[in-house]
Formats: structure tokens, C-alpha cells, sequence
């Protein structure tokens, strides 16, 4: 389990596209030749299609693949064999292992890893080593042996830290330098030509490409790419891209054709144009799905037909196969929909894993927002909106919008039938049979689930059991830290949730008196953590809680702080490192709080679809076991099968090693801090899951209620409102909200 480049890989989200559109429906109505398809009233024909290329069995790690002689040839290392080998893929099968000796003998002699092997434009073959010191560019030569040509004027440049590299047909060898974010390139040794490149996200960025007579750079903003004479290195032209180009693959075709591959598809452009088209649109493909499956290599093949190299955070591998079909239609007979207000990473998950069961279904994906923007009140007007005219998807993800009034108005659909399907793969029954019901019904199912938790020393632990509690504890300790460094945003949001039960009133309002009491209990918390001066040392003014999607968030993941509480979620595996890590460094173990549990991925059905049957297929693949064991941070799977894997895992010797370094600063005392983060021990995991089989409060939050709350609570911090004025404004326009 690679959790860094799970986590990466998650945070990188920004890039994907808000529409996910029908599969691989690109250029809608247009041909291979983008000539029009509509004929005498027939429908649109024409689109690529994905198939899968069964690898052979043990084959090792890829480290290459490369079309040569029109065949796919893969190379991989074996390292319990410490072996480099190749299979060839023709006519169907693939060839029995060949050893490339050539791999090993630059391996050993430069002591590096082996990362890429390639074809270069002048027919040899080459690859790429990696090492902290630098990488090295290795020739295949005649006799098993490995030539270095790493170029460079004298030794200290030779050790150069590129991870893009190309080869034209004069030998000329082009670098893309990660670190220093240049495109250089070297003639017999010599420098000749440099540019600025694209600043890359990670390593696995391309850079630069070439052809026999073309030079092709991406650009440095990551949005166009620049074309320049092979040999001269003129300038040609600068095609400028309808996006970010993202992670992905720039590859050379035919007549001044080039196909640029990232998660949104593959797109054409040509050297003499201005403008980029999409050929295929990769929403419900593998290309897309880089939550799970990250794309390693992409080469063309035959014109206009791709190969793709995928892996996961297990280490296994898929190869892809793209060829347009003429005669499949473009747009599928069957369509369904979903939405959610953000993008969530379980549902795209869900429309690759619906789209395998089923794909002859045309499925769309849509959301409010999309990147780093978060929804608003107006995004969930127009949404109810929408809904209460009985329009809307087929498939409803739920969080943070008005189950209780989509269920009292009818635009919820009965799911109770779908439930008794669920419980029988082994489903959490009290997550996902008892949060959204009403008369014997169940109308929503949560496919992910938070636990909050708490942990910290004793006696701030006790503190915050209740608003009496608390209220007692920070008179009597003004000169303590509740929560450790933090912000007033985190901290305050995060009490309204923690005591969001003595803030009720029997008849779901709020009472106004009690939230002052709150608002003042956490104004005295502001004061005695002496937040405006932390605020002021470490962040820029923008509320941090307004960038979470958490009801629980405390405080940052502060370790050294001596005696404070901390109140957070877990949403996943990944993210029970950091709190059973530091609960170790106070004696003691986190603990569920109020027994909640926060429902996530919560879907629902639109009861004016006219797609139920396939609206629930759909729903059912939320909870398959391939998603449900993604590790995502959308919470915690509720398949118990998912779930007993994870003791043995963290108990095992792969678990054990899977850990992450934090290096930070104690806010207290200046002082350095680094902590190596580990997941629970087998017996805790055993707890945890013991714990979530008995959880039996929901906390579901309106995401209008809670905006309004944290921008009162702003007016309050910053001495523009009373704690009684900020109160009475809560409660008039909450009440205003409910009402509508």
C-alpha cells in the first residue's frame, strides 16, 4: 500500500474535470478523420474503445514499454532474481522472457535504478537510471553491456537530475531537468540549446518530446506546447492548450500530428495550428481513474491506436489497448447520472467499476464545483431546486445537503429493497441500514464512514465531555492551551459540531441562549491559546476550516505540544497514523466521541428517475469490494470484508514499514520536532473495528447550516458582532433557511 502516492495522488484532484461525459464520446458525431458521421438520419458512429491486454504472469516490475517493428515490447526487472527482461506482444500472445543483460550491466556498474527504457528517434535503444545523486542516460551496445552517454561539459555536470529524456535521429540528446524546470539539449557532449519547461507536479510530468524533424516542449505555464526546428532548434510555433496539461504523456504522430495524454483523455493538436481537439474522452476509462490506477507509459502504436501502462498502490499492473471502432456508436443507447456538490473520489471510483459491469451504459458524473472550490448556499439552492421540479440525476450523493426535506417532499426514493442486497455482501448493518430512515424506510446509504475521535491527555479529554465541562476548564486553566496551536475557525466549528446535541431544541431549532454560552466558552479558548499571535506568525487570514471537509478538526497535527486534547476524524486507514501516533506519546488510545459516526459518499436515488433499475446497480457498486478497499479519505469502507484485512495488515511486516516522517516546529518551544508516524497495532485496529460495528449516532450537517455558522462566528472573532448579537444572527437566518 503506497500511501504517499495515494495521498498525492489524492490531493492532486485539482485537474479533473468537473463533466465526466459518456465514454470515450469525443469529437461527438465526427470520424476517425473528424469528417461528419450523420448519414440519411442514421446515428453517429465512431468512437474509441478500451481493452484490456492480459500481461504475463511473474512478469516483475515494468520498467519500459516501446513499439517496435509493429510489436509492444514490455521490459521489467525481477528483482528477487535481480533480472532485466522483455516479453514481446504479437498477434495476441506474448513471447517467452528474453534477458536484457545490456539493463543489468548499467545497474551494477553505476549502482541506479533502472526507471525507463525507450526507443530513440535513431532506431537504438536506451534507458534512463534514477538515484538521489542523479540520473544517468545508458545506451544498449553490442555485447550485453551498457554505454553511458550521460552528457556534459565537465564531471559536475554530468551529474544532472532529469527526468525527461529524448534522443533524436542526429543522437542529439534531450534533458528535462525536474528540479531546475529546464528543457536543455547536447550535441556530441556540447550544449547547443535550452528552455524554460513546465514546472512539473511530481516527476512522473513530461516534459519534451521529439520526432525526426521536430522539437516539441511543454510549455511553462503547463498550458501550450512550443514547437522548435530539430537541429537548428528555430522556433515553429506555440499551440496554447484549453487546459492544464497535468501529468500525462505528449507523443509524436504523423504529419505534424501530436497526441497529448493526461487524465481527461487524449487530445490532437498539430504543429501549425492553434488549437488542441479531444479524440477520446478518457472520463470513464483507466486514464481517468488516478485515484486507483496511475498511468506509468503511453505510446502510440499504429496510427491513431494507443497502448497505456497502468499500476496501482499494490504493485499490479494493467496494459490498455485503444482503437478506434468505426462502427461503435457515439452516443450509448442507455444514459444514467450522478452528482454531488464536490467531486468525491469514491464515486469516480464507482463509474469505472459500473462502466466495466456495464458498458453499454452511457454514465455521467457531475458536480457544483469543481478543484479547490468549495459550494455554497447558492450552489445548493440551485440544486434543490432543480430537484423539486423533479428533474436532476438519477443517482444523488447526498453530503452536505437537505436529506430530511428530500425525503419529507418525495425526491428521495425507497431504498430499503437495495439495503437487504447490501447486508447479505456484509455490510456495516448499523452504518448503512439505520442513518437515513423515516417511517420503516430507508432512503440514503452511506458508502463511507468517519469516526470522530478524540485523544490527548486526561484531564483535557475529560474537558471537553460536555459545554459545563468545558466551560469549568478554561476559567480555571487561562493559561493553557485547550487544543494545542491552532486556529479560532477549527476550534470553533469543531465545538459547534461536538456539542451540536445541547444546542438543539426538541423541535430541531436552535436555542440562542445556549450559543452564546458556546460563542463565549470559545472566545475565552481563543484568548487563553493566545491565538491572534499564532494566526499571525502562520497563516495569511484565509479561515483553514472553509478548505476541510471534516465536522471534526480541532487543531493542525501539532506534536509536542505537553498537555492538550485533540478532536478529529478518521477517514480512512492512511489517516489513523497521525492520531495513534501521537495518543502513544500521552499514555493512552484515541476514543470514538458521543459515539458518533459522520455517514460520507451518502447516496440516494431521484424518485423522479426513470433509470431505478440501473440507479441502483449503480449504487451497489459504491459498496463492491474494488472500491470499497480503495483507501480514498472519504472515510472508512463499511464492507466488513474490507474492513478484516486491515488488522493483518498493519500487524504485518509490509504494514510495519509503511510509515511517514513529520518534521515540524513545537509552537511552545521553538524546537525541532520529528516524529515517525505508524499505523494502529493489530490488536488496536481489532478495537476500532469492534467500536464501528457498535456506533449508533449519525452526525449529518447541513453545509448551509455550517457555513453560516462559521461566517457569524467570523463577525464574532474579529469584534464586529457581540456573542449575543452573533447568536441571534445564527439563529434568525438558520431559521430562515429551514423555513424555506
Amino acid at each position: 500500500m503506497d500511501r504517499k502516492k495515494i495521498y498525492k495522488k489524492a490531493m492532486a484532484w485539482i485537474a479533473m474535470l468537473g463533466i465526466l461525459t459518456g465514454i470515450f464520446a469525443g469529437c461527438l458525431g465526427k470520424s476517425k478523420d473528424g469528417g461528419d458521421q450523420w448519414k440519411d438520419g442514421e446515428r453517429a458512429k465512431g468512437r474509441y474503445l478500451e481493452k484490456e491486454i492480459i500481461l504475463p504472469e511473474n512478469l516483475g516490475q515494468p520498467v519500459g514499454l516501446t513499439y517496435q517493428e509493429d510489436k509492444i515490447v514490455l521490459y521489467t526487472y525481477a528483482s528477487d532474481e535481480d533480472l532485466y527482461q522483455s516479453y514481446t506482444y504479437e498477434n495476441g500472445k506474448w513471447s517467452e522472457m528474453k534477458e536484457q543483460n545490456w539493463l543489468a550491466d548499467g545497474q551494477k556498474r553505476l549502482g541506479q535504478e533502472i526507471v525507463d527504457v525507450f526507443n530513440g528517434r535513431d532506431g537504438d535503444l536506451y534507458a534512463r537510471t534514477q538515484s538521489p545523486s542523479g540520473s544517468h542516460l545508458l545506451k544498449a551496445g553490442e555485447t550485453d553491456t551498457a554505454e553511458d552517454i550521460t552528457p556534459g561539459e565537465d564531471q559536475e555536470e554530468s551529474i544532472l537530475k532529469f527526468s525527461d529524456v529524448a534522443v533524436l535521429t542526429d543522437r542529439t540528446i534531450g534533458l528535462g531537468d525536474y528540479e531546475k524546470t529546464m528543457v536543455t539539449f547536447y550535441k556530441d557532449g556540447k550544449q547547443v540549446f535550452s528552455t524554460e519547461g513546465v514546472q512539473p507536479d511530481s516527476e512522473d510530468q513530461v516534459m519534451l518530446e521529439v520526432n525526426e524533424q521536430t522539437v516539441a516542449v511543454v510549455g511553462k505555464d503547463g498550458t501550450s506546447i512550443e514547437f522548435y526546428e530539430a537541429g537548428t532548434f528555430e522556433k515553429k510555433n506555440t499551440v496554447e492548450l484549453e487546459q492544464q496539461f497535468g501529468e500525462g504523456f505528449l507523443i509524436s504522430g504523423t504529419d505534424k500530428n501530436w497526441y497529448l495524454v493526461n487524465k481527461a483523455g487524449i487530445y490532437r493538436i498539430t504543429e501549425d495550428g492553434s488549437i488542441s481537439e479531444r479524440i477520446m474522452d478518457g472520463a470513464n476509462g483507466m486514464m481517468s481513474n488516478d485515484i486507483t490506477w496511475y498511468m506509468r507509459r503511453f505510446i502510440m502504436g499504429d496510427e491513431m491506436e494507443f497502448y497505456g501502462l497502468y499500476s496501482n498502490a499494490k504493485q499490479e499492473w494493467k496494459l490498455m489497448h485503444y482503437v478506434f471502432d468505426e462502427d461503435a456508436p457515439t452516443i450509448l443507447d442507455q444514459k444514467l447520472s450522478s452528482n454531488s456538490l464536490q467531486e468525491n473520489r469514491t464515486v469516480t471510483q464507482a463509474v469505472h467499476e459500473f462502466k466495466s459491469k456495464y458498458p453499454e451504459v452511457q454514465i455521467e458524473y457531475l458536480t457544483a464545483v469543481t478543484g479547490e472550490e468549495k459550494p455554497t448556499a447558492d450552489h445548493i439552492r440551485t440544486l434543490n431546486t432543480e430537484l423539486l421540479s423533479g428533474s436532476g440525476a438519477d443517482v444523488l450523493i447526498l453530503d452536505g445537503l437537505p436529506m430530511d426535506a428530500y425525503i419529507d417532499k418525495g425526491v428521495l426514493r425507497d431504498l430499503t429493497d437495495v439495503v437487504g442486497k447490501l447486508k447479505k455482501s456484509g455490510v456495516l448493518d448499523n452504518i448503512v441500514e439505520q442513518t437515513i430512515q423515516k417511517d420503516g424506510k430507508i432512503y440514503a446509504l452511506p458508502a463511507r464512514v468517519s469516526i470522530p475521535i478524540i485523544y490527548g491527555t486526561r484531564e483535557e479529554v475529560r474537558a471537553c465531555e460536555s459545554m459545563d465541562s468545558l466551560d469549568v476548564y478554561v476559567k480555571e486553566h487561562t493559561d493553557k492551551r485547550l487544543f494545542g496551536a491552532t486556529s479560532h475557525d477549527l476550534v470553533g466549528m469543531t465545538l459547534f459540531h461536538m456539542f451540536y446535541d445541547e444546542l438543539q431544541e426538541e423541535n430541531g431549532t436552535l436555542d440562542e441562549e445556549k450559543i452564546c454560552e458556546l460563542l463565549e466558552i470559545w472566545m475565552q479558548i481563543c484568548e487563553n491559546g493566545d491565538f491572534r499571535e499564532y494566526e499571525e506568525k502562520y497563516f495569511d487570514g484565509e479561515s483553514i476550516w472553509y478548505l476541510l471537509d471534516s465536522s471534526f478538526c480541532s487543531a493542525q497535527e501539532v506534536i509536542g505540544e505537553s498537555t492538550y486534547a485533540n478532536v478529529t476524524e478518521l477517514k480512512g486507514l492512511s489517516s489513523s497514523q497521525t492520531p495513534y501516533t501521537i495518543a502513544r506519546k500521552t499514555g493512552t488510545a484515541p476514543q470514538s466521541y458521543k459515539e458518533y459516526y459522520v455517514p460520507k459518499t451518502i447516496a440516494g436515488i431521484n424518485s423522479s428517475s426513470k433509470q431505478t433499475e440501473l440507479a441502483e446497480k449503480f449504487v451497489e457498486c459504491l459498496f463492491s469490494e474494488s472500491v470499497q478497499e480503495t483507501d480514498s479519505w472519504d472515510g472508512l469502507p463499511v464492507l466488513r470484508s474490507v474492513l478484516e484485512t486491515y488488522p493483518d495488515y498493519v500487524g504485518s511486516p509490509e504494514g510495519q514499514k509503511d510509515t511517514m516522517s513529520f518534521e515540524g516546529i513545537n509552537y511552545e518551544t521553538r524546537e525541532k520536532v520529528k516524529v515517525t508516524l505508524s499505523y494502529p497495532t493489530k490488536n488496536e485496529m481489532e478495537d476500532l473495528i469492534k467500536r464501528m460495528e457498535q456506533l449508533s449516532s449519525p452526525f449529518i450537517q447541513d453545509r448551509v447550516i455550517s457555513d453560516t455558522v462559521q461566517q457569524e462566528m467570523e463577525k464574532c472573532y474579529t469584534g464586529k458582532q457581540s456573542p449575543g448579537k452573533t447568536a441571534e444572527a445564527i439563529c434568525q437566518k438558520i431559521d430562515i433557511y429551514l423555513a424555506e
